[in-house]
C-alpha cells in the first residue's frame, strides 16, 4: 500500500504515440532508449494482418503499441493491479483491436492458442520475467501450429534454456542482445523463432 504525501499520485508518459501513467506500483523499464529500441524492433518483425499475442504483458504499454501495427492484441497478465491498469490505457487512447486477459499465462495462453490455432497469422510475443517460461506453456507453443515467436529475455540462462525446448520444433533464425543495465551483468536478448518447415 502506498500513501501520497506530496505531488502527483502518478506520472503521465508518452511512447510510440500512447498515453500510459506510472504509479509506485507500476512496473517499467528504466532504460527509455533501449526499451525503445527492443519495441522498434518488435514492430518490424510485425504484420497489420497480425493477430498478436502478448504474453506476460503487464500493464499493456507493448499490447498498445503493437494494436496500432496489428489486427488485433491479446495481452495475458497474472497481475490484477497491472492488467486494470492496461484496461484503463486501452480506455484513454481508445483501442479497439485489443483485449486484455487478467489471468495466468500457463492457463490463458494454451486456451488462447487453441481458439486462434486455425489463423495462420498469428505472432506470438513471450516477455517473461527472469525465471523465463513455464514448462506448460512451452508444451501449448510445442503442440500449436504458431508460425512466429517473438521472444524478449531479460535472463539469457533462461533464454537459453527455453530456446533448447523450442528447437524441437522451431528455429532460431535471429537473436540480438541489447545493453539495457551498462556496466552491469544484465543484458536483454532479443530473438525470433520461426516454425521449421514440414512441422
Amino acid at each position: 500500500k502506498t500513501i501520497c504525501i506530496y505531488g502527483k499520485e502518478e506520472l503521465m508518459q508518452n511512447n510510440f504515440g500512447v498515453t500510459y501513467f506510472i504509479s509506485p506500483n507500476s512496473f517499467m523499464q528504466i532504460n527509455d532508449d533501449i526499451q525503445n529500441a527492443i519495441y522498434d524492433k518488435v514492430l518490424q518483425i510485425i504484420d497489420k494482418d497480425n493477430i498478436v499475442i502478448n504474453a506476460y504483458s503487464g500493464a499493456g504499454l507493448l499490447s498498445a503499441i503493437l494494436a496500432q501495427k496489428s489486427a488485433f492484441v491479446y495481452g495475458i497478465e497474472i497481475d490484477d493491479y497491472a492488467s486494470k491498469n492496461a484496461d484503463r490505457l486501452k480506455e484513454i487512447n481508445k483501442i479497439s483491436n485489443m483485449q486484455n486477459i487478467c489471468g495466468n499465462c500457463v492457463v490463458e495462453l494454451p486456451k488462447l492458442i487453441r481458439k486462434l490455432q486455425q489463423n495462420s497469422k498469428t505472432s506470438l510475443v513471450l516477455d517473461p520475467p527472469r525465471k523465463g517460461c513455464e514448462e506448460n506453456i512451452l508444451k501449448a507453443i510445442l503442440a500449436s501450429e504458431i508460425k512466429e515467436i517473438i521472444y524478449i529475455s531479460c535472463n539469457p540462462a533462461t533464454f537459453a534454456r527455453d530456446a533448447k525446448i523450442l528447437s524441437e520444433k522451431y528455429d532460431l533464425i535471429f537473436t540480438q542482445p541489447y545493453d539495457m543495465f551498462p556496466q552491469t551483468r544484465h543484458v536483454e536478448t532479443f530473438a525470433i523463432f520461426k516454425l521449421k518447415q514440414g512441422v
